[in-house]
């Protein structure tokens, strides 16, 4: 990549990512703040991580109220303080560059949704030998953000039912698809996670909730490959952290970073 012109008609590039300068209409956009993240802080305590955090947070409010005024139109969307110091906004392209003249503003990227892969691993790196040792996972966290988990199934001790299944999803499979908690989750295997995109985006807005239940299946795949059964470190504790569709192979930029927000500090605690 070839390094890029200081400055083109007074905005620095480095401040905007080069493709929004080219782009048109309505843009998805990620706006990092000068103000250091919770976890670049460099705070030692959990009092103090948790008033930085208040602080950004009113940092965030402060100038999205100025956004208000600089973009007119604009919809803000989700913040994040603890990996990084940003909000998700939706604004006009046009409005872009005056949006990277405010003093607090450091960077202005795109908002970029992934696409599923998946390999198979567990023979390859002869996960087994190292069980056989004595290397399983016990007592180690991990945290699978993907399509979420199917934590009925019985490679996650489940019961590995259908109707175990359909269950979890509460008012059922049907259109359109929501599921709440009900006591079914979490389990003693997948011991807590969130669902940060909803059962229908992207063919709808994103919508959060507290059941990360595995629809598509790949989550499901590489939870199990993590720390199923017949997984490379059937030990562990699973995290699912649902951040990609459950209706297509995206995988939302916004809840991306939603989910690694929530692992770097999932109780809440600043910690």
């Amino acid at each position: 990549r070839l390094p890029a012109p200081k400055s083109i008609e007074g905005v620095k590039l480095a401040d905007i990512d080069p493709a929004l300068l080219i782009a048109e209409g309505r843009q998805e956009i990620i706006v990092r703040l000068r103000t250091p993240s919770v976890a670049r802080s460099g705070k030692k305590t959990p009092s103090e991580r948790q008033m930085h955090k208040a602080q950004l947070k009113n940092e965030q409010s402060a100038f999205l109220r100025r956004a208000e005024k600089i973009a007119p139109g604009m919809k803000a969307g989700e913040s994040v303080q603890v990996v990084l110091n940003a909000v998700f906004m939706e604004v006009d392209a046009q409005q872009i560059r005056a949006l990277a003249e405010d003093k607090d503003v450091a960077r202005i990227s795109r908002v970029v949704n992934y696409e599923l892969d998946l390999s198979e691993t567990v023979p390859y790196i002869t996960a087994t030998a190292m069980q056989d040792i004595g290397f399983d996972g016990s007592g180690v966290k991990v945290a699978v953000l993907d399509s979420g988990i199917d934590y009925t199934h019985a490679a996650f001790g489940g019961g590995g039912t259908l109707a175990d299944y359909e269950a979890a999803w509460g008012v059922g499979l049907g259109d359109p698809r929501q599921t709440t908690r009900d006591g079914l989750f979490p389990t003693a295997k997948v011991v807590e996670g969130y669902d940060f995109v909803g059962e229908n985006w992207p063919n709808s807005p994103l919508a959060p909730d507290e059941d990360p239940i595995d629809l598509e299946g790949h989550g499901t795949h590489v939870a199990d490959i993590i720390g199923g059964a017949g997984g490379v470190a059937p030990g562990v504790d699973l995290y699912a952290v649902k951040v990609c569709s459950a209706v297509s192979s995206s995988c939302s930029g916004i809840a991306l970073i939603q989910g690694m927000e929530y692992v770097a500090d999932p109780n809440g605690d600043s910690d």
